[in-house]
């Protein structure tokens, strides 16, 4: 399957890890058999040994779902930068056609004694080469689960989770979930990541409408503010007004004898004029 086959509808998920930790077998059992990391299309040469292969099913909004297999980390072969510049490729000309990568699956040996920090670092540097494109979910995903004793294998995912992930889990929000060789595994998943990202949308909804609503609290309390100094600045001309016509009339009566009330009124409806801003209720 080359890139002018993937559509604007597909959810596209880009496999990654080590080599060894079961990319092959994971797609393997996604799409339920029948495929062999040696066998299948390659991709043009911007994105040279990524194998794309589309899943018989789809989530539970019929997106139908197409994983990428990459060549692994740790390779002799190949540099881990070299794969990730492939990756990076892949990911901004699937952006060019209008389609969108939905997830990127890292997978972990569970049974591996190394520290799993490269991570990390792998997926911070693909970030920095998709330019301005923003990465998709992530999970974290461990796999060889048959392969360790149970309570080894539970004490190394929590050391995973609290301390070697801890920041990829709640600062960058990525998923963290077991693969058991199986297809109803990969669904759970696939699945559970699209929950998490329809809950993320609509956290982000829910913080810029709070922030809308802060800013718009905000601007109504400058209103407020600036509607009373407007009312004290009429209050304060009424009683500049209301001395001048006192005035006016003293000295009107020491002139003529007597008040002068048309004098007054031409007066304050000139100060008023002049001098007061229209107030609106």
């Amino acid at each position: 399957m080359a890139t002018q086959e993937i559509t604007p509808n597909d959810e596209i998920v880009i496999v990654m890890g080590p080599t060894g930790a079961g990319k092959s077998t994971f797609i393997n059992h996604a799409i339920n058999g029948g495929y062999e990391r040696s066998v299948g299309h390659t991709l043009d040469s911007c994105t040279d040994k990524l194998q794309v292969v589309r899943a018989p099913w789809g989530t539970n909004d019929s997106h139908p779902v197409v994983f990428v297999d990459t060549p692994g980390f740790r390779d002799t072969s190949k540099s881990d930068i070299d794969i990730l510049v492939s990756i990076s490729e892949f990911v901004k000309k699937v952006h060019a056609l209008k389609s969108k990568v939905a997830l990127i699956i890292y997978l972990h040996r569970i049974t591996d004694n190394r520290v799993g920090s490269s991570a990390s670092k792998n997926i911070t540097i693909l970030a920095g080469l998709c330019d301005n494109i923003e990465l998709p979910s992530i999970v974290l995903v461990t796999t060889m689960w048959g392969l360790v004793d149970a309570g080894r294998g539970a004490q190394r995912e929590e050391e995973l989770r609290e301390i070697v992930w801890r920041e990829l889990i709640r600062e960058q929000q990525c998923g963290f979930e077991r693969f058991d060789n199986s297809m109803d595994s990969v669904h759970r998943i696939i699945l559970s990541s699209n929950r998490s990202r329809r809950t993320s949308r609509n956290n982000r909804a829910a913080d810029a409408n709070q922030k809308l609503m802060e800013d718009l609290t905000k601007k109504r309390e400058e209103a407020r503010r600036k509607l009373k100094e407007i009312s004290q600045q009429k209050k304060a001309l009424e009683l500049e007004v209301e001395s001048l016509e006192k005035r006016i009339d003293d000295v009107s009566k020491d002139i003529h004898g007597g008040p002068t009330i048309s004098l007054s009124a031409i007066v304050r409806r000139w100060v008023m004029k002049a001098r007061i801003p229209a107030i609106t209720s």
